[in-house]
């Protein structure tokens, strides 16, 4: 076919695609499906239709931190050796909880799970791959290099089959599972934010409290024809001074200029800071709060439930979570903090 053909071609299958009258179908499942699955459908030019599953689960994501400084280090048989060995072992030990493989790119891998105790299976599935690879991967690849992120979320996701059919050999390659939803991808930046060295910079400032200041004056006015305000204290000959240590985030919404230099609160005026710099390290696991909820409740009995090793990680950068609450420009997470294992030993080894 001469390519101006296939130019038109795929023109007129993107045009008949993307159309409102391309039929989507969605059926729903509680079970993983896989690239066969009879739910699912290419895209069908001719009949104007997809058919696509819908299901609400846990997802999971693994892969090896500084995989760039191994990939560096080390001759190409022994970077073979280990990524072989370490996706083999992740997909032997994602199958014992009863995940379900559903992508591998290089050394990051993709476990999903029937809905029916997704959420249990996918925190004893990160516990044992988190296991394996520090005491058995790291065992046998000597220099401890071996660190992992894992990052889990539970939601709804849409599957949607992509690709084309091919004869031959080639037909499997040009099939490939699309998962669509905030779940995938919220677990995905969780596994790249673990296992992580941060720095973090903090402000102590040490400010003049005029707002207290103007507030005390105004009431003690006020207790002439006032009886309620007659008893306050005498005011001091100044505003007092306050000290506050501050995230930089935090810092920079709250500082303003005024008339006497830079405020602080719009009712403080800086008499001065010291910005420190925090080294932070997150841990292994990283879940979402939806996943957190469901575990403390539901499975109360759980090693890493009864003895609290889940934590808030207030220091982790969530700007990317879509599910937070902006207000004034400032991202408060209510209700979508991140939580994670504290534990490096797991419960397995």
């Amino acid at each position: 076919m001469a390519l101006e053909d296939t130019l038109r071609l795929i023109n007129e299958e993107v045009k008949t695609m993307v159309d409102s009258n391309f039929a989507v179908n969605l059926s729903y499942t509680e079970l993983v499906p896989s690239i066969d699955d009879y739910g699912l459908t290419f895209p069908s030019v001719s009949k104007n239709k997809i058919d696509t599953i819908e299901l609400i689960t846990c997802v999971l994501f693994i892969d090896i931190r500084k995989s760039t400084e191994i990939s560096a280090s080390h001759h190409n048989k022994t970077l073979v050796r280990l990524y072989s060995a370490f996706v083999r072992s992740m997909v032997q030990a994602a199958s014992y909880h009863g995940g379900k493989v559903r992508n591998i790119i290089g050394d990051r891998v993709m476990v999903v799970f029937d809905r029916k105790d997704c959420v249990k299976n996918a925190i004893n599935t990160a516990i044992l791959l988190n296991s394996v690879a520090t005491y058995i991967i790291n065992r046998h690849f000597k220099r401890n290099e071996i660190e992992c992120g894992i990052g889990v979320d539970y939601g709804k996701m849409q599957v949607v089959k992509t690709g084309s059919k091919k004869r031959g050999e080639e037909n499997r390659e040009y099939k490939a599972l699309v998962w669509l939803g905030n779940t995938a991808n919220i677990a995905s930046k969780l596994t790249d934010l673990a296992n992580k060295k941060y720095e973090e910079k903090e402000y102590e400032i040490e400010y003049r409290d005029n707002f207290s200041y103007l507030s005390r004056l105004i009431k003690m006015d006020g207790s002439k024809e006032n009886p309620l305000f007659s008893n306050f204290p005498p005011l001091p000959r100044e505003p007092s001074k306050m000290k506050v240590t501050l995230s930089e985030k935090e810092f920079l919404r709250r500082i303003n200029n005024s008339t006497s230099g830079v405020g602080f609160d719009f009712f403080g005026n800086i008499e001065s800071f010291n910005k420190k710099t925090k080294k932070i390290m997150t841990k292994p696991i990283l879940i979402t709060e939806e996943v957190y909820v469901i575990l403390s409740k539901n499975y109360p009995e759980m090693q890493c439930v009864k003895e609290e090793h889940w934590k808030i990680q207030s220091h982790i950068d969530k700007s990317f979570y879509s599910r937070s609450c902006l207000r004034y420009g400032h991202i408060l997470y209510s209700g979508t903090k991140i939580m994670r294992y504290g534990r490096k030993t797991g419960t397995y080894f």
